[in-house]
């Protein structure tokens, strides 16, 4: 078991394996089923509960339980998981715990009774929430399988679309190098890598600038497509979004790439780019900052079908945008009320 293994709550199979000559010459000591287990190394706080006995690395805590009398498994699994509001996003600074410090961690202990029905509240509002994002998940790949049916693959192009450079259909910009020391609490909002999702964009994360004087070629419009350009790809996906009307007035900051459709159709360019082939052409290495730069998506080769299927094309994506917009609030509703719950039993 390594970090990528705490995904899910329950760990019932791992992505590695190890012999067990290794563990007879190692001496490893197995982590029993139905074991509580938790990441302190690298990326802090992910936790999860043990389905099979099992092995983990050097990055991940076992919790034990003395007395079942006194403390379940799924109520500690939740006491831990409070620490990923503290730990989040600190394993890029290097922190790590230590068995003194998880030792002396201090989490509430009611009655076995009390830990039951806190557990099951959560696991019932954890359980929707799964199934909201599950149906967001069933919507991009509605979208994603229209694209393929009307286009066909993009690596293979089956139905022979003629190919041109993106720089030919689309005006390509960087953004601006903004100086972070001058950032305001209001103003115009800066679009960057770092509140780029895939297929969504955390304006509530986002930096203000002053004004928007001498800075207008960096404003965003309607419809642009704005790509990361520093670790573009996470575990959800490419991190690319298109600008709405509600999104603006925002500008373009530095390592972020904004494309503008001059004769093609935003969203056709969106899955186009959001695509297989893209990730093949810029060629990413695993570096310190994987990186795709300004040529790379200049000289990326895009299908040119007929502007009206283009346009046929993003009416069925708006359709299921809308649906998705849905879906999303009802996970923003639904994830405000899981935090409620936490903080409700676990905070001091």
């Amino acid at each position: 078991m390594t970090i990528s293994d705490l995904s899910e709550k329950y760990i019932c199979n791992t992505k590695e394996k190890i012999t067990h000559e290794a563990v007879s010459e190692c001496r490893m000591q197995a982590i029993p089923a139905n074991t509580v287990v938790m990441s302190f190394k690298l990326s802090l706080g992910k936790v999860g509960i043990t389905r099979k006995s099992m092995f983990s690395n050097e990055a991940i805590a076992s919790f034990s339980i003395i007395d079942k009398n006194k403390l379940c498994e799924n109520f500690l699994y939740y006491a831990l998981r409070t620490l990923q509001f503290e730990n989040a996003d600190r394993a890029a600074k290097g922190v790590t715990l230590n068995k003194s410090k998880l030792n002396h961690l201090v989490i509430p202990v009611p009655p076995l009774k009390v830990q039951h029905q806190i557990a099951n509240e959560l696991d019932t509002v954890s359980e929707l929430l799964s199934l909201q994002e599950r149906q967001l998940d069933d919507l991009d790949q509605l979208a994603q399988s229209v694209f393929y049916e009307m286009f066909g693959d993009p690596v293979t192009n089956p139905l022979g679309w003629v190919t041109e450079p993106l720089d030919k259909h689309a005006d390509i910009l960087a953004g601006y190098p903004f100086d972070s020391s001058q950032y305001s609490q209001s103003g115009i909002k800066i679009c960057g890598g770092l509140i780029i999702m895939p297929d969504r964009i955390a304006w509530e994360n986002a930096n203000y600038w002053h004004s928007s004087d001498g800075l207008e070629k960096y404003l965003l419009s309607e419809n642009d497509i704005v790509l990361a350009m520093d670790r573009p790809w996470i575990s959800t996906g490419l991190k690319i979004g298109q600008i709405s009307q509600g999104d603006l007035p925002a500008l373009l900051i530095q390592r972020t790439a904004r494309i503008r459709a001059i004769d093609i159709n935003p969203s056709f360019i969106k899955y186009m780019i959001n695509s297989r082939k893209f990730e093949l052409h810029c060629k990413v290495t695993e570096t310190t900052v994987p990186h795709i730069s300004i040529k790379d998506i200049k000289n990326f080769h895009i299908f040119i079908p007929p502007f009206e299927l283009q346009n046929k094309f993003a009416e069925i994506v708006t359709k299921i945008e809308s649906q998705k917009s849905l879906v999303k609030q009802c996970i923003d509703e639904t994830q405000r009320l899981f935090d409620s719950l936490m903080s409700k039993y676990f905070d001091d």
